[in-house]
């Protein structure tokens, strides 16, 4: 898939259904490096990471952290402006 790959690798955190953990697998630097070795590609890591301190930790190995998750809990929380 790398070798056909272009632009960026989203490399998805965890396995099963989207949304916010409380923790994120204890291997994932280790699966990101693991990834940079095969691609000189900008690796962005997605899905599960929903806190500050779970981005900063992603940041650090990643070039991109995507937070899905917390973004639509955020927009799901705020009151419907547009009638107002």
């Amino acid at each position: 898939m790398v070798r056909s790959a272009s632009g960026f690798i989203y490399y998805v955190s965890v396995t099963g259904v989207t949304g916010a953990r409380t923790h994120l697998p204890s291997d994932l630097e280790e699966h990101v490096t693991r990834l940079r070795s095969v691609t000189s590609l900008p690796v962005g890591v997605g899905f599960g990471i929903s806190t500050a301190e779970q981005a900063a930790q992603v940041a650090r190995f990643s070039d991109a952290v995507v937070v899905g998750s917390a973004l639509s809990l955020l927009v799901e929380a705020t009151p419907n402006r547009r009638n107002s």
